[in-house]
C-alpha cells in the first residue's frame, strides 16, 4: 500500500471518527497524518470505533472535552500509538483490555473521567510505558502483577479510585518512579520496605 493510500484512508477515517465527537469537518484535514492533536473546542458525543482504522495514529490528544461513552475495544488496532490522552471528559465503561495491544505507548492518561471494573492486565504488555494516570475514576480490583513489566514507569497515578489489595513489591524495582499517588483508596497491608530506596 502506498502512503499517499495510506493517508487517504486514514483522512477518511478521521472524518467519520471527527463527525461523531462533533468536530468541524474544516479541520480535518489538519489532523491526517500522525497526530490527531488537542482541539480548540469542546467536543461531546462518542469515540467511534473507526479509530482503530488509523494505522499510523501515534498522538491521540483529546482532553478536557465532553466525550461520553466507553473507550472502543478497537483502540487497540491503533498498533503505533505513543500518546494517548482521554483525561477530563465523561467516558465510563471499563477500560478495554485491548488497549495492551498498542505497545509503542508511552503515555496513558485516562484520569478525570467515570472509568470502572479492573485495570486489565494486559497494560503490563506496553512496556514502554512512563506515565499511567488513572487518577479519579471508579477502579477496583488490584494492581495487576504484569505492571512488574513496567520498569520504564515514572509517574503512577492511581488515587481517588476503590483500589484494594496491597502495594505489589516489585514496585520498588521500579528506579526511575518519581512519583506513586494511591491515596484514596480502599489498599491494605504495609507498604514495601524497600520503597524508601527510590
Amino acid at each position: 500500500m502506498s502512503a499517499n493510500t495510506s493517508l487517504a484512508q486514514d483522512k477518511a477515517t478521521i472524518l467519520k471518527v471527527w463527525a461523531a465527537v462533533g468536530g468541524d469537518e474544516a479541520d480535518a484535514d489538519q489532523r491526517v497524518r500522525r497526530h490527531w492533536h488537542e482541539c480548540k473546542h469542546p467536543l461531546s458525543g462518542v469515540i467511534s470505533n473507526d479509530i482503530g482504522k488509523l494505522s499510523e495514529l501515534t498522538y491521540l490528544g483529546l482532553w478536557d472535552n465532553a466525550l461520553s461513552g466507553e473507550i472502543p475495544k478497537e483502540i487497540g488496532n491503533c498498533k503505533k500509538l505513543e500518546h494517548c490522552y482521554l483525561m477530563k471528559n465523561k467516558l465510563s465503561g471499563v477500560i478495554p483490555k485491548e488497549i495492551g495491544n498498542c505497545i509503542a505507548l508511552i503515555k496513558l492518561f485516562l484520569r478525570e473521567n467515570k472509568l470502572s471494573g479492573v485495570i486489565p492486565k494486559e497494560i503490563g504488555n506496553c512496556t514502554a510505558l512512563t506515565d499511567i494516570s488513572l487518577y479519579t475514576n471508579q477502579l477496583s480490583g488490584v494492581i495487576p502483577p504484569t505492571f512488574a513489566n513496567l520498569r520504564n514507569l515514572r509517574y503512577f497515578g492511581l488515587f481517588n479510585n476503590q483500589l484494594s489489595g496491597s502495594l505489589p513489591p516489585y514496585i520498588c524495582d521500579f528506579k526511575n518512579l518519581y512519583d506513586i499517588s494511591i491515596y484514596n483508596n480502599n489498599f491494605c497491608g504495609s507498604l514495601p520496605p524497600a520503597l524508601g530506596n527510590l
